[in-house]
């Protein structure tokens, strides 16, 4: 199987120096939309090449308190989709590779229309 790779470039998603992308899918509705909005009205920012939605959820994602990740990738993506319909969506931004995971992840994703454009995955051991 041949591994998908995308420059560091491709992958960075800051939204300003002190406030990133990177926990939108942790965030309260409201405040993914603030994101959104602010990045969209700041005309003058020109370094955002992606949105990603969330950082190693196979470490950080809080199931008991945010319920299943698959539903949390779909109800971000489409809010920030709704909101911002040209800047590509990066995920799900796994820590390690795990095939079973990703197939599943990418096979809910295909089914909800909620395909990241890059996938992502750090490779850490």
């Amino acid at each position: 199987m041949r591994t998908p790779r995308a420059s560091a470039a491709a992958l960075a998603v800051a939204v300003t120096a002190t406030a990133t992308c990177v926990a939108l899918t942790s965030a309260p509705a409201a405040k993914v939309d603030t994101q959104v909005n602010d990045r969209i009205a700041a005309t003058s920012v020109s370094n955002i090449t992606g949105w990603e939605l969330w950082n190693e959820p196979d470490y950080t994602w809080n199931t008991p308190a945010a319920g299943d990740f698959n539903a949390g990738w779909v109800r971000t993506f489409q809010r920030v989709r709704a909101r911002d319909t040209l800047t590509p969506i990066v995920g799900p931004s796994t820590a390690t590779y795990n095939e079973s995971w990703m197939r599943s992840f990418l096979t809910h994703a295909r089914n909800t229309n909620t395909l990241p454009d890059i996938i992502c995955w750090h490779g850490e051991r």
